[in-house]
C-alpha cells in the first residue's frame, strides 16, 4: 500500500492541537481544499471540497480510532459507490501528536 508521511513541530500546546484535530468542524482551517464539514457524528463526517477547476466534491469518512492517551487519530475514506473508488483501493489518514521541547510534533500519514 503506498504511503506518505510528514512531520512538523508547532509552537502550540499539545492539548490545543489535539482539540483542533479531533473536531472535524476545524478541518477547513488546516486541511487543503476543504470548504466545510457536514454531518459530523462521533464516528463519521463529510468533507465538502472544491477542486482546482472549481467543482464541488463530497467525501465521507469514518473515524476508526481516537486514542486520547497516545494522541493518535485515524480515519478512513468511504470509497464504495463513489468516484474515488476508481482511483483508490483504500484511503486512511493517521494523525499523531507528541510533546517535543515546549512544542508539539505533528505527524500526518496517509495510506
Amino acid at each position: 500500500m503506498p504511503s506518505v508521511a510528514a512531520s512538523r513541530r508547532l509552537a502550540a500546546p499539545l492539548s490545543d492541537l489535539w482539540d483542533l484535530v479531533c473536531d472535524p468542524h476545524h478541518l477547513p482551517r488546516w486541511w487543503p481544499r476543504v470548504e466545510r464539514v457536514e454531518d459530523v457524528r462521533e464516528d463519521a463526517f463529510t468533507e465538502v471540497m472544491r477542486t482546482k477547476s472549481g467543482k464541488v466534491v463530497r467525501a465521507d469518512f469514518t473515524i476508526e480510532d481516537r486514542d486520547d492517551v497516545r494522541h493518535t487519530l485515524r480515519w478512513r475514506q468511504e470509497l464504495e459507490g463513489t468516484p474515488f473508488a476508481a482511483a483508490l483501493g483504500s484511503s486512511q489518514t493517521v494523525i499523531r501528536l507528541a510533546e517535543a521541547s515546549m512544542q508539539t510534533e505533528v505527524t500526518i500519514e496517509m495510506h
